[in-house]
């Protein structure tokens, strides 16, 4: 009751939630702490229980500030260190509850555990930002050594005087594919970046969706033909055009039709779909392959997250550029998926007629 009047008289601006239980308070502190800009305990409460709860709530992650307010007692002197230990903010003797006395010490307790929730989220971007570094230097590195040690034994091999035609073409084919490999991992990288940066440079212009399509499902047919695929094509009339940066529309095309191909392997039909809307046309890759589980769908735009989640050695960057690219022109990509019936990527691009 008399920190309800104090803080009735405080002139303070206080949406009050009171209760005189410990496992009630327990009940509404989900971690981090709820909507609750402050708790204020009484050291009595359940018999003296302050302390534990305290404890109770800093154990579970509830990182709210924590006024306690206690009798200036001996006995309690000697527990002040304890309280604040458990994890308590700051304290307020029982004779000094007045009303500008618990203002100026609920501002202070406040204003102290916003610094620490900005100081931990500081930590935990930085943590993150260490993380993705490691991340990125491990799996580059990965990457980069499977060509380069390609690249080391096809240019042993050549210097060999005795190695016949047909082998140094073989060899330098293998020089070849690896260059394209390790260009393409410096690409990613380097797209990655500029998407993050919000530094990635389109050309847009008006470009025929049915066109974009086409393309794609040309360049893309012998690598279906020889995945036992067919690649289909459906295309609504009224597509017609849209503005987009041509090459790097074609290049989300690329990597879609490109993981289509090796997940539906064997399975029968690759469909690319272009559907008119009233601002947009929406361009699907569907596959009829084995499917994702939905549980991991929330996260395949994740970068690195093949790689983190999957146990593969590959960087996993594809997707997550693709995600950019569509991002940076003014659309969105959504995935759908069925286990053993397959997987659909579809993404909107703004219409230009």
């Amino acid at each position: 009751r008399a920190i309800r009047q104090a803080l009735a008289a405080s002139g303070l601006a206080v949406e009050l939630d009171e209760v005189d239980r410990a496992a009630e308070v327990r009940s509404r502190l989900p971690p981090p702490g709820g909507d609750y800009d402050c708790l204020i305990i009484d050291c009595s409460l359940d018999h003296g229980g302050g302390e534990q709860l305290i404890r109770d709530l800093r154990t579970r992650g509830v990182a709210t500030p924590v006024l306690i307010v206690m009798s200036q007692t001996d006995a309690e002197e000697a527990a002040e260190e304890a309280l604040m230990a458990a994890g308590a903010s700051d304290y307020l003797p029982r004779q000094d509850l007045q009303p500008d006395r618990l203002a100026r010490r609920l501002r202070h307790v406040i204003r102290g555990g916003q610094a620490a929730a900005s100081y931990a989220a500081a930590l935990g971007t930085a943590q993150r930002a260490v993380q993705d570094r490691d991340d990125l230097l491990s799996i580059l590195s990965h990457d980069l050594r499977t060509p380069l040690n390609a690249i080391r034994i096809a240019a042993d091999e050549l210097i060999d005087p005795n190695l016949d035609a047909a082998e140094r073409k073989v060899m330098v084919s293998a020089v070849q594919r690896s260059l394209r490999r390790a260009d393409r991992l410096i690409c990613d990288m380097l797209d990655v970046s500029r998407i993050e940066a919000g530094t990635l440079a389109l050309s847009r212009t008006a470009v025929s969706a049915k066109e974009l399509l086409e393309q794609a499902r040309s360049e893309h047919a012998l690598l279906s033909r020889d995945g036992g695929l067919t690649l289909q094509l459906a295309v609504d009339a009224e597509v017609g055009m849209v503005l987009a940066d041509r090459e790097r529309i074609l290049q989300v095309l690329e990597n879609l039709l490109s993981n289509a191909a090796r997940h539906a392997r064997g399975s029968g039909a690759v469909t690319l779909t272009a559907t008119a809307k009233k601002d947009t046309v929406e361009i699907s890759v569907s596959d009829a392959g084995p499917g994702i589980p939905a549980e991991q769908l929330p996260y395949l735009f994740d970068r690195f997250y093949q790689a983190r989640h999957q146990h593969r050695a590959a960087a996993g960057l594809g997707l997550a550029i693709v995600r950019g690219i569509v991002a940076a022109h003014g659309g969105t990509i959504a995935v759908s998926s069925v286990v053993g019936k397959g997987t659909s990527f579809t993404f909107s691009l703004p219409r230009a007629d």
